[in-house]
């Protein structure tokens, strides 16, 4: 008498991708444009980087907001889904933040002073200049 068993070779494979992406030692870079997201999968080598695999994905305009997504979960849904469709897959993930995405700011400071002082001020917590850090 033989038995018969179905195998689902969706499920085989997403089994498999899973592994691979356990296994990996490559990192995968996410760059959110303000038109496009970038995914980028690259190989760390002993002389220096390989570019293993890389994917551009047009999204709506409103979709990025100062290089971060306005609805993280949706966006979320769409790298996981583009990393099955593309086969990419990373031990670490690398996300590239645009200028937009950082506060700057020029401050003028006194003149004639030392640099250890000036320091020593900017440090305080009465200073008038707030630090981002």
């Amino acid at each position: 008498m033989a038995t018969q068993f179905s195998v689902s070779f969706q499920v085989v494979k997403q089994q498999l991708w899973r592994l691979k992406r356990h296994l990996s030692k490559r990192m995968l870079v996410i760059e959110f444009r303000q038109d496009s997201l970038v995914l980028a999968q690259f190989q760390l080598l002993p002389d220096g980087l390989k570019l293993c695999g890389f994917v551009r994905e047009v999204l709506p305009g409103d979709a990025v907001e100062r290089g971060v997504p306005k609805d993280p979960q949706l966006m979320a849904e769409l790298i996981s889904s583009l990393c099955k469709e593309q086969f990419l897959v990373g031990h670490r993930a690398i996300v590239v933040l645009p200028p937009q995405a950082v506060h700057l700011s020029s401050h003028w400071l006194p003149g004639g002073q030392q640099v250890e002082d000036l320091q020593q001020s900017l440090l305080e917590s009465s200073s008038p200049i707030q630090l981002p850090f």
